[in-house]
């Protein structure tokens, strides 16, 4: 079977892929496209990224080319630079001695490329394509999984698993962004693999969940690590909620969603666990919600920002009706700036009646000139100095003057603000007598 590299690659990593090739031709070395942007191509998706493999020694590749990286040379891998953009190469290799479940403990460099393919994980990343003939060399059955839509390791899918503890989370990932299905064998092998899949450290699960942020069945890859026993290795104290039917249920609603970041993302199943909208984070669960993200090696602003989206201030606007611009503009003042674009998406997602929603969103608009937070009043701080305010009594009328302005938008002017600063001032020093 034969394609043309230039009808299927973006032009700039066609363009990658012919430099890089030509250059070891040129040495003498051979030189093919492995794995994912094989497959990509042959499923007609857009390939975003280039490996290679090549019979060529980690220290021949960092001679022909002017700028590499060394990173992965121990295990055989070293990185091109073309026009600031990375792109890996791998020497031929035979792995033996898996020791930690994840890398091998020894690397044998291989001599073919047969060799280097039967050594990898799934027959549908275990295609190669040669750049100067566009022939697709395919040793392990590859291009018939791709037409079955099956995801099979090569080999033993117990060797394979037992190997690299990853393999059965990238092998549910796979089948739910692709929209494929385990092959029997494979999916058997699965549980029996947890003890090295407990050894695949957490942020390495982090980054297969992040994959499926976008165009992928997200509830899908979920629920095939559930069937076969993975996800209460990483869900930790999360997951005997996941076993709730109706939570489960719910989570199926939500990730029917694409979230916007993996906060959202994750917002999603605390949001199911909880039981948003009719009920919020609380306290205790939000000492389980952040043990999770702890132990996921979740990137802290993402769980804070997480967090924030399942007690938003939101909920008690939409709770409320008929809406009332006041509270909208408070609720959006305790919101930071930078995310409130967040919360107002992730309430749509997850709000059961969309005419509540659509209500909300017209409010918004109206609402989308006028001052919601403190640095958009007509007067600051230092003019509170000079009618004599200091310290927190500052804070305290910036607060109140904030307020009055949700209520009266129109008297954002510095004279009105100043006038009513001075009688605000006035009632604060008479309660405090």
């Amino acid at each position: 079977m034969r394609i043309n590299p230039q009808e299927k690659l973006p032009p700039f990593l066609y363009e990658a892929a012919i430099y890089i090739y030509e250059k070891m031709k040129k040495a003498g070395f051979e030189c093919y496209l492995v794995g994912g942007c094989v497959r990509d191509m042959l499923l007609n998706r857009r390939v975003q990224d280039l490996d290679f493999a090549t019979n060529a020694r980690p220290e021949k590749i960092t001679k022909i080319f002017t700028h590499t990286i060394p990173l992965g040379a121990a295990y055989g891998t070293v990185i091109v630079v073309y026009k600031k953009k990375p792109f890996e190469i791998t020497t031929y290799r035979r792995e033996m001695h898996y020791t930690d479940g994840r890398r091998p403990e020894k690397i044998e460099f291989g001599k073919t490329l047969e060799e280097d393919v039967i050594r990898r994980d799934f027959t549908i990343n275990g295609l190669a394509l040669s750049l100067e003939t566009g022939e697709i060399l395919d040793f392990v059955g590859g291009w018939k999984d791709l037409q079955a839509k099956i995801i099979r390791t090569i080999g033993d899918p117990l060797e394979r698993f037992s190997e690299d503890g990853l393999r059965p989370i990238r092998g549910c990932r796979f089948a739910a962004c692709l929209d494929f299905h385990l092959a029997p064998e494979t999916a058997r092998a699965m549980p029996y693999a947890r003890s090295t899949i407990a050894r695949v450290a957490h942020e390495r699960f982090y980054d297969e969940w992040k994959k499926t942020q976008r165009n992928c069945h997200r509830f899908r890859f979920f629920s095939l690590l559930k069937e076969n026993q993975i996800l209460e290795i990483f869900m930790g104290r999360l997951y005997p909620y996941l076993e709730n039917e109706s939570i489960w249920f719910k989570l199926e609603k939500y990730l029917q969603n694409e979230p916007l970041n993996m906060a959202i993302y994750a917002a999603y199943i605390l949001a199911a666990i909880i039981g948003l909208p009719e009920r919020q984070l609380s306290p205790p669960f939000a000492s389980v919600a952040k043990a999770f993200f702890r132990e996921i090696r979740f990137p802290q602003t993402l769980a804070k920002l997480a967090l924030s989206l399942c007690h938003s201030p939101l909920y008690q606007v939409l709770s409320e009706k008929p809406f009332a611009q006041a509270k909208l503009k408070n609720a959006l003042s305790e919101v930071e700036p930078a995310w409130r674009h967040y919360h107002i998406r992730f309430m749509r997602d997850i709000w059961p009646n969309k005419e509540t929603i659509k209500e909300f969103y017209r409010l918004l608009w109206d609402i989308r000139k006028e001052p919601l937070y403190i640095r958009q009043l007509a007067i600051n701080g230092n003019d509170l100095k000079t009618l004599g305010f200091t310290g927190p009594q500052i804070g305290q009328l910036l607060r109140l003057l904030l307020a009055h302005i949700h209520e009266r938008p129109e008297e954002n002017e510095k004279s009105l603000l100043l006038e009513k600063a001075k009688k605000l001032g006035e009632e604060i020093k008479m309660t405090s007598l």
